[in-house]
């Protein structure tokens, strides 16, 4: 029976070094764990964060992160690239899938070749042969976003610009999905226009500013709200605003997704209205099950990835601990 764990294990204690007083031969004969990493989208910041995370969590726990290489920009790009990792000598691959078809041919390679998959699910999808499944929920997050734009209209209708990341991006895709959907059981909520940008907060500001000059012509903006797949976007649309002499966040909200330190100290001084928390220390997580599966004590190999979403209504005290702890 496979049980579902909750991200939350203590990872400090498992991935301290061993320390023998002066007895150096212990820390000498452990073997460095060599990890492939296989992500397709590095240009996301959620996704840089993810791997940031797991850079600073590997070298504790003896774990050398060996990336694929070269320009990847398909999912058949990723597939062979990663193919060829597997010759590398690792012994464990963390793969995030530009799309879930190269999932089974990558699992039956890494299965031959006796190497641990750690898969990153984004749409539901697992593999028997897979160690450990970490299930995100992309569209749960815009679900998530439409619902506090609800809350927030009370009843009245919010005309939404909604700000994506690339197009090729999986993850902005989803969340765009997920929003979607959820604002269509809302007959108030109105997508009124959908600005493509690039998880840039500077590109976003200036787009969102290029909008603006776009309207100034009429006596009313066309839009009352603002829906942005990343925080980085938001951020960027939250400062066209400030700098067009509005007020985001109050007179027009915004919500968005990462959990980003900046949107949350956005949220806690009133400027910015929600950001859903995605996934929050997910590559430390990541880095502990990779320590746990080479040392063969891990318990379960399924784990769920909580949400948080920080409003208005978020405590001072919840704030703190997001933003410093």
């Amino acid at each position: 029976m496979i049980v579902a764990f909750l991200l939350f294990f203590a990872f400090a204690s498992g991935c301290m070094k061993n320390e023998i007083g002066d007895d150096e031969t212990a820390l000498q004969e452990q073997a460095t764990i060599r990890v492939g990493v296989s992500i397709r989208e590095n240009n996301d910041p959620w996704m840089k964060k993810i791997f940031s995370e797991m850079t600073v969590a590997a070298p504790d726990c003896e774990i050398e992160l060996v990336d694929i290489e070269g320009s990847i920009n398909t999912a058949e790009e990723q597939l062979q690239a990663t193919l060829t990792l597997l010759d590398d000598e690792i012994e464990q691959l963390i793969l995030f899938p530009e799309d879930s078809s190269i999932v089974e041919p990558i699992t039956s390679a890494a299965a031959e070749k006796g190497v641990s998959v750690i898969l990153i699910s984004h749409d539901g999808v697992d593999n028997p042969l897979c160690a450990a499944t970490f299930f995100l929920d992309f569209r749960k997050e815009g679900e998530l976003c439409a619902n506090e734009l609800f809350e927030l209209s009370g009843g009245h209708v919010l005309r939404i610009l909604e700000i994506t990341g690339p197009e090729d991006s999986v993850v902005s895709a989803a969340r765009a999905e997920g929003f979607r959907e959820e604002a269509a059981l809302h007959a108030n909520l109105i997508i009124v226009d959908t600005i493509v940008s690039s998880f840039s907060r500077a590109d976003a500001q200036a787009l969102v500013n290029d909008y603006l000059s776009g309207t100034a012509t009429s006596s009313k903006l066309v839009f009352d709200a603002i829906f942005a797949t990343s925080d980085e976007d938001g951020l960027g649309a939250m400062a066209a605003l400030n700098v067009a002499g509005l007020e985001p966040g109050r007179s027009i909200p915004i919500v968005s997704i990462n959990g980003m330190q900046d949107a949350l100290k956005a949220v806690f001084a009133g400027d910015y209205s929600a950001t859903v928390e995605s996934a929050r220390s997910l590559g430390t997580e990541i880095i502990d099950v990779a320590r746990r599966i080479h040392s063969n004590d891990l318990m379960g190999k399924t784990f769920i990835s909580p949400y948080r979403v920080f409003n208005e209504d978020t405590d001072d005290w919840s704030l703190t601990v997001a933003l410093y702890y």
